[in-house]
C-alpha cells in the first residue's frame, strides 16, 4: 500500500531538487579548483549548500587550535557579528562537534528538544530549528564542518546528508590545494631572496676583484702585462654588469639584454680609452628579453670582440667607430652585429691578430646556440644569430 505523504507533487520536487544538488556539486567542482581566495571559496559553498537543500543559512566552521572551538569562518543568512567572530565548542554535546569528532553527518530534527547535544547560543539566537553537519577533512587533520541550519523543523534525509557530504569532500581537496600552493609560494618567495642575496654578493665581489685588477694594470710596466690584465678586466666586467642586472630582473631567469650590451660596452670603453684617441661607440639596442645561460656566453663574447677591436683595430691610440646592434629577426630569433671600421683582415689570416680572443668568440657562439659569420672586407664585423 502506497505512503499516504508522498504526493505526485512531492516526488517531482524531489527530482528537481535532486538534480541541482547534481548541477550544484559539477558547478562547484569546476570552481574549487580554480579558485584562489580560500574565504570567497568557503563562502560559495555554504551558499550553494544552502540552496541545495532548499535553505537559507549554512555555514562553514573553522577548527581552531588547540581543537576545542569552531569559528564562523564563512556563511549565509547570518547576523554582521557571526562570520569571523562567533565559536561553538567542538565537543561531543554539540553537533558539529560530534560530526567533527565522529567523522560521521549528524543531523537534528529538533535541537532545543534532542537529547543528544545542546542547542549552541548562536544557533538559538538565530531561531535554528534543524541542522545537520558533516566533515571536512584535510591532509593534515580536519579543516572543520560544514552546516546547514532550517528555521522550520525538517528531517534531513541520508540523501541531504551525502550531499552536503560530497560538497564538503570538494571543499576539502581545494583547501588542501590552496593550502599547499601558500606553501610552495612561501618557499618560492624564501629562496628569491636567498638568491637575490647571493646575487648581490657575487656582483659586489666582482666589483671588488675587478678594482683590484684595474689597480694592478696600472702598475703594471709592461705593455703585454697591460694587455693581458686589460682582458682579465673586460670579462670580469661582464659578469659584473650581468649580475646587477640580474639582481634587478624578475627572477624568470631572464634579463634585457640590449640594456646589459648597452651598459657593458659602455663600460669596457671607459675602462680602456684613458690613454688612446676617442673611439665612438655606435649602439643601437632593441630592448630583447634573453635568458641568463644565453645571456652570459653572449655578454662575454661581446666583451672580447670589443677588447680585440680595440687591441688591432684601434692599435697605436687610433680612434674609430665601434657599432653594436641588436634586433629581433624573427619571433623567435635575434641578431646581434659587432662591427668596427679598422683596417680589417684578409680570408689568409682569419684571427686577425686576435689568436686566442676570436677563438674564444667562435667557442662562446657555440655555446649561446648562435650562428656566426664574420665579414673581414672593411674593418671586421660579426653577426650572430640566436634563439630567444
Amino acid at each position: 500500500m502506497p505512503d499516504r505523504t508522498t504526493t505526485p507533487d512531492d516526488s517531482r520536487a524531489l527530482v528537481r531538487r535532486l538534480q541541482q544538488q547534481k548541477a550544484a556539486l559539477a558547478g562547484f567542482g569546476i570552481e574549487a579548483f580554480r579558485a584562489g581566495d580560500l574565504d570567497a571559496l568557503l563562502t560559495k559553498a555554504a551558499a550553494l549548500a544552502g540552496e541545495g537543500l532548499g535553505v537559507k543559512r549554512a555555514k562553514v566552521l573553522e577548527l581552531l587550535p588547540p581543537g576545542d572551538k569552531l569559528l564562523v569562518r564563512a556563511g549565509v543568512g547570518w547576523e554582521p557579528d557571526v562570520v569571523g567572530r562567533a565559536t561553538i565548542d567542538a565537543d561531543r554535546a554539540s553537533p558539529a562537534g560530534y560530526a567533527l569528532l565522529t567523522g560521521e553527518p549528524v543531523a537534528s530534527e529538533d535541537l532545543e528538544n534532542d537529547g543528544r547535544f545542546r542547542c549552541p547560543e548562536v544557533l538559538r539566537r538565530h531561531g535554528i530549528k534543524s541542522a545537520v553537519n558533516v566533515i571536512i577533512r584535510g591532509d593534515d587533520g580536519p579543516f572543520g564542518v560544514l552546516e546547514v541550519d532550517s528555521r522550520q523543523a525538517r528531517r534531513f534525509t541520508a540523501d541531504d546528508a551525502n550531499f552536503l557530504q560530497g560538497f564538503a569532500n570538494l571543499l576539502a581537496a581545494a583547501i588542501d590545494r590552496l593550502a599547499t600552493h601558500r606553501r610552495l609560494a612561501e618557499a618560492a618567495r624564501q629562496k628569491e631572496v636567498l638568491l637575490r642575496e647571493l646575487q648581490h654578493r657575487v656582483k659586489n665581489s666582482l666589483q671588488v676583484i675587478a678594482g683590484f685588477v684595474g689597480l694592478q694594470r696600472r702598475k703594471a710596466a709592461h705593455p703585454q702585462a697591460r694587455d693581458d690584465l686589460d682582458v682579465v678586466a673586460s670579462r670580469l666586467e661582464a659578469l659584473r654588469v650581468l649580475y646587477g642586472k640580474l639582481y634587478l630582473a624578475d627572477h624568470r631567469g631572464e634579463i634585457d639584454f640590449g640594456g646589459y650590451l648597452e651598459e657593458l660596452c659602455g663600460g669596457l670603453l671607459q675602462f680602456q680609452l684613458a690613454e688612446r684617441e676617442p673611439v665612438r661607440l655606435d649602439l643601437r639596442c632593441a630592448p630583447l628579453r634573453v635568458d641568463l645561460d644565453r645571456a652570459a656566453p653572449l655578454g662575454l663574447l661581446a666583451s672580447e670582440f670589443v677588447v680585440n677591436s680595440l687591441k688591432h683595430a684601434f692599435a697605436d691610440g687610433r680612434g674609430g667607430t665601434l657599432s653594436v646592434r641588436l634586433e629581433a629577426v624573427g619571433p623567435r630569433q635575434a641578431r646581434l652585429l659587432l662591427a668596427d671600421d679598422g683596417p680589417g683582415t684578409t680570408p689568409a689570416a682569419p684571427e686577425g691578430g686576435g689568436g686566442m680572443g676570436l677563438r674564444l668568440i667562435e667557442q662562446l657562439a657555440d655555446q649561446a646556440d648562435a650562428t656566426l659569420g664574420w665579414d673581414r672586407a672593411a674593418g671586421t664585423r660579426a653577426e650572430l644569430v640566436f634563439p630567444v
